[in-house]
């Protein structure tokens, strides 16, 4: 039996329309399987560079420290005595006169001490602290002397009194300071989209919060300066004050000490004039001894107030420029952090979540 194969024309265009499917299979799962490139960084280009901070240092002033002014015309009487002439001027007769006025007016204990006066008991009193009773009486009645008296002692000069600028220390008070993490929240970031985001955000602020560091980095270490420094100056000015006074103390004792010589050489021949010497001593010394201690006190307390202003100052101007820093920070921040929101919302609604 002969078997017949019929061939169909319509065959072979069969054959070319299941090769094209299958291309076309083949394409769209090719398709398929090549996950989307998202990128982000366009859109945080025009993120502003936090700035280098200016922590410029603060203008230092000089506390005033004062001064024991010598007396002129005590140190004209002494020129005036010395000369070995035998005469005194008229000036100094009524300064010796104006002392002789008050000593009359002194109780017998006080008489009695300046008649007692040497040079080692003008050093006693000299480093006194407290005078005891007849000699702070001597230093009472100075309270009420006369002119022609008080110009014969030395004197306290004290400037206005100054203080050093303290800058406001209410100035953004009780600033906590700004987060440097990713402040959005709530969102999923599963995807190849929402990751894309995060990785462009965090690449735009991670210069950001790396000069944040840095500022603050600098702030600080000018703030620790600054605290060595005011404590460096404080010692300086204190040694400067230690030498100032021992300058005045050698000029009260060496004054004192002239005048008791003077005394002591005119003792055999005119012992009133000498007892009226040993009285100008005694009114010298106390009111050198009292000067002395109260401009002491007054210069030392002055730099104690100058170092802590100081102090003040470093650490308001470290909170304030802190501030400043964060501040600028945050600004920048905000503006990063509403451009991820808006790529997360984009990604939601490109179904990226699903």
């Amino acid at each position: 039996m002969n078997i017949k194969f019929l061939r169909s024309a319509g065959r072979p265009g069969l054959y070319v329309s299941l090769a094209l499917a299958g291309l076309l299979f083949v394409n769209c799962s090719k398709d398929d399987d090549t996950p989307p490139v998202y990128d982000f960084e366009n859109e945080f280009e025009d993120l502003e560079e936090l700035e280098s901070v200016e922590d410029a240092d603060p203008a230092i002033t000089e506390p005033e420290t004062g001064s024991v002014q010598e007396s002129a015309v005590t140190t004209a009487v002494l020129a005036d005595l010395g000369d070995g002439s035998g005469d005194v001027s008229a000036e100094t007769q009524a300064s010796l006169d104006a002392v002789e006025s008050f000593g009359a007016g002194l109780s017998a204990d006080a008489q009695a001490e300046a008649d007692a006066l040497d040079a080692t008991r003008a050093e006693e009193i000299l480093n006194l602290t407290d005078l005891g009773s007849v000699l702070s009486g001597v230093e009472a009645s100075l309270d009420n002397a006369p002119a022609a008296v008080l110009e014969l002692l030395p004197t306290i000069q004290f400037g206005a009194a100054t203080t050093s600028a303290v800058f406001n220390v209410e100035f953004l008070k009780g600033f906590e300071g700004v987060d440097s993490k990713n402040s959005v929240d709530g969102v999923q970031q599963s995807s190849s989209c929402f990751e894309a985001a995060q990785k462009a955000y965090d690449d735009a602020m991670a210069p950001v919060i790396a000069k944040r560091q840095e500022n603050l980095g600098i702030i600080d270490a000018n703030y620790q300066r600054r605290l060595g420094e005011a404590e460096d100056r404080a010692v300086a000015r204190l040694a400067a004050v230690d030498a100032a006074y021992d300058t005045y103390y050698n000029y009260i004792l060496n004054t004192t000490i002239a005048l008791l010589n003077y005394a002591d050489a005119v003792e055999g021949t005119s012992p009133e004039f000498a007892a009226n010497i040993r009285t100008y001593a005694l009114i010298f010394i106390v009111q050198g001894s009292s000067n002395l201690t109260a401009w002491y006190a007054m210069a030392t307390q002055a730099i104690v107030d100058a170092e802590a202003a100081e102090k003040q100052t470093a650490e308001t101007l470290k909170t304030q420029r802190s501030a400043e820093v964060e501040a600028r920070f945050a600004a920048i921040k905000a503006v990063a952090d509403a451009k991820l929101t808006a790529a997360f919302n984009n990604c939601h609604n490109q179904g990226a979540a699903s």
